[in-house]
């Protein structure tokens, strides 16, 4: 008997908190949502409010009609990669262009880490960038999450597509 109240009780929190989650994301902008979302990634907890918190992102992606098959389906969410909004569908920061990466790139560490010095992209995928300083050979890493972390909220750059982008 008491196993099955514990388990009454898990399930009402788990239900409490994705109700609460779901109200606050239903009220949130684009942008807001898609921050939600990037903050959470690479975190290695996982408990019940997580699971709940996550069940109502997954839900409001559903509502707002997004396309969120790059990292999930209807039963789950990758919470590896950070993502971006193109229009209605969300990417994995790898299908970026070059040039809003180099822009991206450019931004953070002249804004970071107060660098002006002349830098170069030479690759990047979901997990990182590698570039080096233009005077030197010596190649550097660039976590995704922490380039996203750090952004926030939005990016304003040009078009990636006709649709606005949010990253």
């Amino acid at each position: 008997m008491s196993n099955t109240l514990g388990r009454r009780s898990g399930a009402n929190d788990f239900e409490k908190i994705r109700l609460h989650w779901q109200n606050i994301y239903t009220q949130l902008p684009d942008a807001n949502l898609i921050q939600s979302f990037n903050s959470s990634t690479k975190i290695p907890a996982w408990n019940t409010a997580r699971a709940a918190q996550m069940a109502a992102l997954r839900t409001a992606f559903s509502c707002r009609e997004w396309d969120y098959s790059a990292i999930g389906d209807e039963t789950s969410l990758s919470l590896r990669y950070c993502i971006v909004l193109v229009g209605k569908k969300i990417h994995r920061f790898s299908s970026v262009d070059f040039a809003h990466v180099a822009l991206m790139l450019a931004t953070y560490l002249q804004h970071k880490q107060g660098l002006h010095v002349s830098h170069v992209l030479i690759a990047y995928d979901d997990e990182r960038l590698l570039y080096r300083w233009e005077c030197e050979p010596k190649v550097f890493q660039l976590s995704v999450n922490e380039l996203f972390k750090w952004y926030g909220m939005v990016v304003d750059l040009p078009m990636l597509t006709s649709g606005k982008n949010y990253f």
